[in-house]
């Protein structure tokens, strides 16, 4: 009887650790998504500084924790955009590929379906825009 609920205990013990790895995952990426959101499209330079800062903080530091490969890929390449200073309207489709990285990774984590039927890509957004 005690093997079992000892075993019940390390199982339950278990599942909260993922939740809070979870949770904090989530909140890290939304915070990421949002701020290259607000570099790729604010008009008010002290909020993109500000998020400017924050990125690379959590790029440097918490998001490392937390993120997957694909992730961390587009992190990387939002990155790369961002310190090029002939970026010109690649920063905010790089921003989107970012956010969709993260919406992905959630789903997959959470083992949820997330809405992607209706998601473009980066590529075709920009066609659209230019059109």
């Amino acid at each position: 009887m005690y093997r079992i609920s000892r075993k019940h205990q390390i199982a339950a013990d278990k599942l909260a650790a993922q939740q809070k790895f979870l949770d904090t995952r989530l909140q890290i990426y939304i915070e990421a998504a949002d701020c290259a959101a607000t570099i790729a499209v604010s008009t008010d330079k002290e909020a993109v500084q500000k998020a400017a800062e924050r990125f690379w903080i959590l790029y440097w530091g918490r998001m490392a924790v937390v993120e997957d490969d694909r992730v961390e890929d587009a992190m990387v390449q939002f990155s790369k955009v961002l310190e090029n200073p002939h970026r010109s309207d690649d920063l905010s489709g790089s921003a989107l590929d970012l956010a969709h990285a993260c919406r992905d990774s959630i789903g997959d984590s959470w083992e949820v379906e997330v809405a992607t039927s209706g998601s473009r890509s980066s590529e075709t957004v920009k066609a659209e825009i230019k059109n």
